[in-house]
């Protein structure tokens, strides 16, 4: 069941997105890229909260090179404990927000696109790509967290959607702009989508 989820995530992926199989390098509805119109140490001084409704702490921000090209990685918390990561291409955003989530009961962030592999835009670097921890620290295992009634708000939808809404107020500060293309692909559980988000793949891979 694996290898197969990881044989058609990829076709999900870019069909959400619109994308052509016919040709792999060929977009159905081609969009320009976007370049920022801040530095990624920018971001730092911005206060986030009034967007997401919540007390939003940016941690840090930091520039990243990779063969995709560079990025701005920006590390969050939204009250009370939701860690937040969001990686925003400087060189090629082709307007496109992916937001994955993690297996089990997560606990920790993970921003890898591995199962994405047969998504060309996605493995080059054209996304900005957001994930959260849930709202706890632990390993995907462990559910001790759950005593804690906030925290089980936070897990069951909280976490999730003000990613979301944290990551499109960052994009419209960082590009000028919100996405035009939304997704998200929860891995494990299936979480409630978030209004802001356009379509949703929903996988059962972390078990």
């Amino acid at each position: 069941m694996t290898r197969l989820l990881k044989t058609i995530l990829p076709i999900i992926l870019c069909a959400l997105f619109g994308l052509s199989f016919a040709s792999p390098t060929q977009a159905v509805a081609s969009l320009p890229i976007v370049l920022p119109a801040l530095t990624c140490d920018a971001l730092s001084a911005t206060d986030f909260s009034a967007a997401v409704g919540a007390k939003v702490t940016i941690n840090h921000t930091e520039m990243q090179t990779s063969a995709q090209g560079s990025w701005c990685k920006v590390s969050a918390t939204i009250a009370p404990e939701i860690g937040v990561q969001i990686a925003l291409p400087t060189q090629r955003w082709s307007q496109r927000f992916l937001q994955v989530g993690c297996g089990g009961l997560c606990g920790s962030i993970n921003l890898s696109l591995s199962n994405a592999s047969g998504c060309l835009p996605a493995m080059n670097g054209e996304f900005v790509v957001a994930a959260t921890d849930m709202g706890h620290h632990g390993s995907m295992m462990d559910a001790s967290w759950a005593e804690d009634p906030q925290k089980r708000i936070d897990f069951a939808w909280r976490a999730n959607h003000l990613t979301a809404v944290l990551a499109k107020a960052v994009m419209q500060t960082l590009y000028r702009q919100p996405p035009a293309a939304k997704v998200c692909l929860l891995y494990g559980l299936l979480r409630r989508r978030s209004r802001s988000i356009d379509g949703s793949a929903a996988l059962s891979a972390g078990f």
